[in-house]
């Protein structure tokens, strides 16, 4: 049961994201400014004009400027938390005797406050931050393999944030290098 419903999920996101990415606006008609009459007699209105539907931003994952680059950045910033914080939770329910995942003992509570510290570092904007924390999550991934399996699903998702983290990060420094009053750039975390 649990799988269907995760089918279906799945295949609801990809039809949604399919249909945005390909489908864009259509034209709008609009009538044509009204003519000046000539000698008196005036003129029946011109057909409509066909206007092009404005340019539509190429899809979703698009970075294009500092708010969009922030935007990016910020999904490997939850991606790190969301690691911190159930990293503490499975060591705090190993410290209680409570063992939910082979091979994670009391001590990873370390682990939990590495990925928040880099958490922090990659919503400030830190490239090196979110490079580790993609680094240090795949290494994990692979040393946790034989006592606690590996979840595709869930390894594809944080990979994928992880990844927003850096293309984030590194399109902000270039947009912020960019700005041309460096007065009005907005910071990170604003």
């Amino acid at each position: 049961m649990a799988s269907a419903i995760l089918f279906v999920a799945v295949a609801v996101i990809a039809s949604v994201v399919g249909y945005r990415l390909t489908c864009g606006r259509k034209a709008d008609a609009q009538p044509g400014p009204p003519l000046p009459p000539i000698n008196g007699v005036s003129l029946p209105p011109p057909p409509p004009v066909t206007v092009a539907a404005p340019p539509r931003r190429p899809n979703a994952w698009a970075i294009y400027d500092e708010p969009t680059a922030r935007k990016a950045a910020r999904q490997g910033m939850w991606a790190a938390f969301f690691v911190a914080i159930a990293t503490a939770a499975v060591s705090l329910l190993a410290g209680s005797g409570i063992s939910i995942l082979r091979g994670v003992g009391p001590t990873a509570w370390v682990d939990a406050l590495v990925f928040g510290a880099l958490g922090l570092g990659i919503g400030r904007m830190s490239r090196l931050a979110a490079i580790g924390a993609l680094a240090l999550y795949i290494v994990e991934r692979i040393a946790m393999a034989p006592t606690a399996g590996l979840s595709p699903v869930m390894m594809v998702a944080m990979i994928s944030a992880f990844a927003q983290g850096i293309r984030g990060t590194f399109a902000w420094h270039k947009y912020h290098q960019e700005s041309p009053d460096p007065m009005q750039m907005v910071q990170p975390y604003s």
